[in-house]
């Protein structure tokens, strides 16, 4: 077998030695594998016989792999083989992975074949969710400024932040430096009726704080003094205006007021109960947290992250036993186990991971078997679980046996409907005929122990009745009394007589017309060594009664007694 032309082509070559030959003749057949035809040949991976080139046998009839730039769609997300993608080659940093995923954040793999500011662009990806590293859970690298609170660094580390409020508000709790505002920094922040930058208890602001606060009357370097000792109003006794993130809590304006600017802790930086669905990650509560409570987007309704292994059935899952045990009752990818993944199952005899319903395994995954009601295709006559047919029953009498083989005459087996009788001989002289026909008077057959005769009639007056009895003596009449009646009158309407060599010599070297007084009769006269003309294969017999042999056909025309001369006389 060789491949031409992109076909799968079979020679076949045969060698004949002639007698008296020295060379050999040799005569090639050529036999084209044809893929589409839904039946596997050789040089073809499968054949779905469909001129779908994207499902699980391609057009070329090859199995479909991860990089082959065709882009299966036969299966379902979370299926053995699906493909989101497949652009061919064996660049993992473009858009399509090597593993035939579509390139997303988070997937550990920096795309290189996109430019800053473009879609998809990515300056870091370290494949985790954790937005609070040196890399955003958006694939941008951390900076000072970002909202986002660095939690991967020690304070003496390059990078280390405090705070980071995203603002570039030097007024509220965290500065743009991203340390937290503090009394005696310099700089007017929350809280702080004055800054001045020193411990100075001497000068105009101490403890941040101006001397006069507290007479009720707003002097220079106070920003408020409403003259009360009370921090839960709008004037704190600081003289500084209340605000979100002064650690006061100002009654029936804030829900919460921790005095820190960080977002992910119980009160948010708005001053705002921390709950899930804000938007807001609450570091040590919450897994996500993506601003609402729907399921189904990978963070459910309790903010916890969906996703396979978590042990809980998560929208889009199947199932999920938290394992990651292929074999058992749910795969690791969430899946439920099914026939056709190439997983052997409980309750599963083979799975080959095809849709070929005819090979070994079914797409049932049973082992294909006679009576399983699918013809197994790919096998020689002959050979073990061959199949010329499948009816899925027992039956031995329709026109598939139990044995998955035709029904056919001379099988035993009576087909009903078609056959009368099969006794699974070739014999014409039991009941039932070798063509499958009951036998009866008038078949030409004579039915041992049953008939005297059959002359393929049901004629009286002939030799033989209509039930197939001998009449009278007419052999006896026509062969008159020289010639022997053979003992078997097997020819229906003719007589069979013959002369043989201890007969007198008269009447052996007579004209084959004067040896019978049957004058007007169609005979035929035919000589052969045989003991009686019926041996041979009733050749004698045959030849004889075809009529028109020469009329001066005798018995010494050839010489010896092992012979016999037969006289076929029609009635």
């Amino acid at each position: 077998m060789v491949q031409v032309d992109g076909l799968w082509r079979v020679f076949v070559a045969s060698g004949l030695i002639l007698s008296g030959a020295c060379s050999e003749q040799v005569v090639v057949r050529e036999t084209e594998a044809s893929c589409g035809n839904s039946s596997l040949e050789t040089g073809e991976q499968c054949d779905d016989g469909n001129a779908v080139n994207s499902d699980g046998c391609s057009n070329a009839c090859e199995l479909p792999q991860c990089g082959d730039a065709v882009t299966r769609t036969d299966l379902m997300v979370g299926e053995d083989g699906f493909e989101a993608c497949d652009d061919g080659n064996d660049d993992d940093q473009d858009a399509c992975t090597n593993n035939c995923v579509v390139a997303y954040c988070g997937d550990a793999i920096l795309r290189a074949d996109v430019s800053e500011g473009s879609p998809g662009f990515e300056s870091c990806d370290d494949g985790n969710e954790v937005s609070t590293d040196a890399c955003l859970d958006n694939c941008v690298a951390a900076r000072c400024g970002d909202g986002v609170v660095r939690a991967d660094l020690n304070e003496d580390d390059l990078g280390f932040e405090a705070c980071d409020d995203g603002n570039d508000d030097d007024g509220d709790s965290c500065l743009t430096n991203c340390k937290l505002a503090v009394c005696g920094d310099g700089i007017l922040g929350p809280g702080e009726g004055c800054d001045d930058g020193n411990d100075d208890p001497t000068d105009d602001c101490h403890e941040c704080e101006p001397p006069s606060c507290g007479d009720g009357v707003v002097q220079a370097g106070e920003r408020c003094d409403d003259g009360n000792e009370v921090d839960t109003d709008a004037c704190l006794t600081t003289c500084a205006p209340a605000r979100c993130g002064d650690g006061a809590l100002w009654e029936g304006q804030e829900a919460c007021d921790d005095g820190n600017a960080v977002d992910t802790d119980a009160c948010t930086a708005g001053c705002v109960v921390a709950r899930c669905g804000d938007g807001v990650l609450y570091i040590g509560e919450e897994a996500c947290d993506d601003a609402n409570l729907e399921p189904g987007d990978g963070c459910d309704g309790d903010c916890r992250r969906e996703v396979c292994g978590n042990g809980r059935v998560d929208a889009g899952e199947a199932c999920d036993d938290g394992n990651d045990n292929e074999f058992d009752g749910c795969r690791s990818n969430c899946t439920e186990p099914r026939c056709g993944d190439q997983l052997l199952h409980e309750g599963e005899a083979c799975d080959d991971g095809n849709q070929v319903d005819t090979d070994e395994c079914t797409n049932a995954c049973q082992i294909a078997r006679c009576g399983d009601g699918i013809v197994r295709e790919g096998l020689e006559l002959g050979a073990p679980g061959y199949e010329a047919c499948d009816d899925a029953n027992e039956l031995d009498t329709d026109a598939c046996l139990s044995s998955c083989q035709e029904a056919s005459c001379g099988d035993g087996l009576l087909h009903e409907g078609v056959e009368a009788c099969d006794d699974g001989n070739q014999i014409n002289t039991d009941a039932c005929l070798e063509s499958c026909v009951a036998a009866s008077c008038g078949d030409g057959h004579v039915q041992a122990g049953q008939e005297a005769c059959d002359d393929g009639n049901v004629q009286d007056d002939d030799g033989c009745s209509g039930v197939c009895q001998t009449e009278g003596n007419q052999h006896d009449e026509l062969c008159g009394q020289h010639l022997h009646v053979a003992p078997e009158q097997v020819r229906a309407g003719w007589t069979l007589c013959y002369i043989r060599g201890d007969d007198p010599g008269w009447l052996r070297s007579a004209a084959c017309s004067a040896t019978f007084p049957s004058a007007g009769k169609t005979y035929g006269c035919w000589h052969g060594r045989s003991t009686f003309p019926h041996q041979n294969n009733n050749q004698m017999l045959e030849n004889a009664c075809r009529g028109g042999v020469q009329n001066g056909t005798r018995y010494n025309s050839w010489g010896g007694t092992g012979h016999i001369l037969t006289i076929c006389i029609q009635h």
